[in-house]
Order: C-alpha cells, then structure tokens, then sequence
C-alpha cells in the first residue's frame, strides 16, 4: 500500500513541477518585437520670401528629408546646399541658399528644430559686369519649435542696405 501511495505523491509531484516549468517558459517567452524608440522622418519644406513694403519681389522653394536626432540612421545634422556662383575679381562667391538642420521629435505634435541658415544674393540691379558686385547676407542660428503639417515663419529680418525684408518659412511633413 505505501508503494501504490509514494507512486501517485511523486506522480504529482513531477506533473506540478512540469506544469510549474512550462508556465514560466510560457511566461517569460519574448512576444512580437516592439521597436524600442519610433523612427520619425520629415520632410521640411523651406520657403524664402523677398519683399519690399509688402509686396513680394522674389519666393524659393526648397525641400529637405531628415530623420529625428537618434533615429536609426545615427545622423543628427542634415544639410541643403543650393546656390550660384558669382565671379569676383578672379575667383567667385557663393550666393544662395544654405541650411543645416537637426530636428528633434518632440512627440507633441510639434518639432524642434536646430537651424543654421545662410542666405545670400545679389541685387537685380546691381551691375553685372562689375568685378565687385554688392552680395547681400543673412545668416541664423537659432532652435525653434514648429507645429507638424503647419507653416512657421522661423526668421524674418530686414536688409539694411535696401530694407527689403526677408523671411524664411518651414514647414515639417511628417513621411512614413
């Protein structure tokens, strides 16, 4: 009779230990991957607006893709180089449009943007064969937050020289 009773006491035993051992396994398997940070992508769409008392004289378009600081492409600052270059004397300058941008997913709706901006030209009336044409300049750096989907003038500011006003504008698409 003990034998018969020890039997089944570590028959049950051994299927507790084996059903104990299957549910933790069961427990602690891995689940579907989740990505551990979101990747976010934009488009940033510049526009550079030269005016004079109000009225328009001359509108850029430019388009830029960066991915958000700490993404998986391990890239923080992204670059647009557009532009002519102009002769001077005997070598030549570089007139455009320059930026550098890194952008930061604030996870609100909104991105942060850390921008270096150069923007130069030469005046249309300014002669063409001078060997020294006037090249007017502005330059920013600056960290701005813009709403997503939604145009944001980032700078504005007046050249001195002919009060022209000029002004850039982004706008953050977000791609997928």
């Amino acid at each position: 009779m003990r034998k018969p009773l020890a039997l089944l006491l570590f028959a049950v035993i051994f299927l507790c230990a084996v059903a104990y051992s299957a549910v933790a396994q069961q427990a602690a398997a891995p689940g579907p991957a989740k990505p551990s940070d979101p990747t976010h992508f934009y488009r940033l769409d510049f526009v550079v607006k030269e005016s004079d008392q109000g009225k328009v004289l001359n509108q850029r378009a430019y388009s830029l893709g960066v991915a958000a600081a700490g993404t998986i492409e391990r890239r923080e600052w992204w670059s647009l180089r557009a532009g002519t270059k102009v002769p001077v004397n005997n070598s030549y300058a570089d007139v455009g449009f320059n930026a550098d941008v890194r952008a930061d997913d604030m996870g609100n709706g909104a991105v942060q943007l850390r921008l270096k901006a150069d923007l130069s030209s030469v005046p249309a009336d300014a002669a063409s064969t001078s060997a020294m044409p006037t090249i007017r300049q502005m330059r920013v750096e600056e960290a701005v937050l813009i709403p997503v989907g939604r145009p944001t003038v980032v700078f504005s500011g007046e050249d001195p020289a002919s009060r022209h006003q000029f002004q850039l504008e982004v706008t953050a698409v977000p791609q997928k």
